[in-house]
């Protein structure tokens, strides 16, 4: 077995500790997960956006969601949707 060790500040420590043990894992089991999902995917397993709070960004145009709406858009054109009305409230 090989050994990482990484400098986190006091607070992120903390409370990715009481994050990761309310899942039932301790740190190695987190980062084991990580690992592997990383070399699995063979990615960073989560996105990572650098947005300024100027930036015109809207998370409904990003890349996973417009994909999603593909899918969604191939299903109903395959006839495997459900219409419903809309309902309205005041």
């Amino acid at each position: 077995m090989a050994q990482i060790t990484f400098n986190i500040d006091d607070d992120r420590k903390k409370a990715l500790e009481e994050m990761i043990n309310s899942m039932g894992m301790n740190f190695d089991a987190f980062f084991m997960v990580y690992v592997v999902k990383a070399l699995r995917e063979r990615r960073v397993p989560f996105n990572i956006n650098a947005y300024d709070d100027d930036d015109d960004y809207d998370p409904f145009y990003s890349e996973e969601n417009m994909e999603r709406l593909r899918r969604a858009k191939a299903q109903l054109d395959a006839g495997r949707g459900v219409e419903h009305e809309l309902i309205e409230v005041d």
